[in-house]
């Protein structure tokens, strides 16, 4: 496996403004900073190579680069330290194969390793707009799993999702994807999906209780139902529920044994309403995990201290674009640890954003934890987000930022 180094410098990037959307907080730059023709002549020159590369190529294929780092400050416990890094590097490639065929990868550096996290064969005609998917992918879960960090609108995935389901989750199988209603307003969306084995890993903010402080060997099912247009006052709302399974799997804490036959499942319900005379959009979202939990070696000996149960929490989002080109990010969390305490941790977090040309985002971020049994954590970081040529993930969803 390929290492990181875990302090680099940040990176400012020169690239084409194409597929720059509005989703997650990254805001599409309506035009281009007239003060610099350099910058303008370089992002046409690159946006030139790109498409002279992307046409050599065989299929109908097009890709890009998205490069996030950061520059932050941490108190915790009565000690405080600032650190920059190079959070992710991620490489896209998307190509249609054929009418019917779709092919999508990328490639995903973090400060840790660097690993292949999407890598599909795609058959899209099928009834319903709908799609099959063959390969390794980012599960669908919720309302942003699927999205990598670098996408969200606030710096760092909140911690109640770290905590149940890890800060990144790739599995390997079959993912089906079809509208079992679409209408001009209405929708209502299934995804679905078997996988063979499931990588769940939480980026710092580690814990020996986190999922992402184990290794599992699984076997699991996995579904996401979404419905939109649905009319609430003033309004629309989109309702989601997610489920994820594994009826048996094989637990590796580090440091410690093996535990096999275990099994446990998560459930998710979502909220998400927009009004129709502003541009705000509120987000609600329960998790519920059952079963096996987790474990940790608390005595060093070697052994699993497995800690089975029901644990909840809960996450309110709050976006709203504040300019053409700045927005706002906010998140409030509450939730159970895996631990055997059960232990609570509360985390608020908010990010003002700006989009400083179409391949620069820049943010400051600030974020607060408080829990019952750790020390409380603060955060503030710069976090610089650089775009070169399209930067889309095509499984089951497409959003361009």
């Amino acid at each position: 496996m390929l290492t990181i180094l875990p302090q680099v410098c940040l990176l400012v990037l020169s690239a084409p403004s194409q597929d720059l959307g509005t989703v997650s907080g990254i805001a599409k730059d309506g035009a281009d900073d007239d003060s610099s023709a350099l910058g303008s002549w370089a992002t046409d020159f690159a946006g030139d190579l790109l498409a002279d590369l992307f046409s050599a190529l065989p299929w109908d294929w097009e890709g890009g680069l998205a490069v996030d780092g950061t520059l932050g400050w941490r108190a915790r416990g009565g000690s405080d330290r600032t650190k920059a890094n190079l959070r992710s590097a991620e490489v896209t490639l998307n190509g249609n194969i054929s009418e019917a065929l779709e092919t999508h990868m990328s490639l995903h550096a973090t400060r840790r390793h660097v690993e292949l996290d999407h890598l599909t064969v795609a058959y899209t005609y099928l009834p319903g707009d709908g799609s099959l998917h063959f390969g390794r992918m980012p599960i669908r879960f919720g309302r942003q799993m699927h999205q990598h960090v670098h996408e969200l609108s606030t710096a760092s995935r909140p911690r109640v999702l770290e905590e149940y389901l890890g800060t990144t989750l790739t599995t390997t199988g079959v993912h089906y994807d079809s509208f079992l209603i679409e209408g001009p307003v209405k929708s209502l969306r299934l995804f679905a999906g078997a996988f063979g084995s499931m990588d769940s890993e939480v980026h710092g903010r580690r814990h020996d209780h986190s999922v992402g402080n184990q290794e599992l060997e699984a076997v699991g099912l996995s579904a996401r139902l979404v419905g939109t247009g649905i009319s609430a006052g003033s309004g629309d709302l989109r309702l989601g529920a997610s489920w994820r399974t594994l009826p048996d799997y094989t637990l590796t804490v580090r440091g410690a044994a093996a535990a096999a036959g275990l099994s446990n499942r998560i459930l998710g319900l979502d909220a998400e309403f927009s009004p129709t005379a502003a541009e705000w959009t509120l987000g609600l979202e329960y998790l519920q995990m059952n079963g096996d939990l987790g474990g940790s070696d608390d005595t060093g000996s070697g052994l699993i201290d497995l800690v089975a149960g029901s644990r909840a929490g809960w996450l309110l989002s709050y976006d709203r674009p504040l300019s053409e080109k700045t927005s706002l990010g906010l998140t409030l969390s509450d939730f159970e640890h895996l631990d055997a305490g059960a232990d609570h941790e509360t985390e608020f977090a908010a990010a003002w954003s700006w989009q400083a040309a179409g391949f620069l985002r820049v943010r400051l971020a600030a974020s607060q934890q408080v829990s019952d049994s750790e020390d409380d954590v603060t955060r503030i970081m710069i976090q610089l987000t650089g775009v070169v040529g399209s930067h889309n993930h095509d499984h089951g969803h497409t959003h361009g930022h």
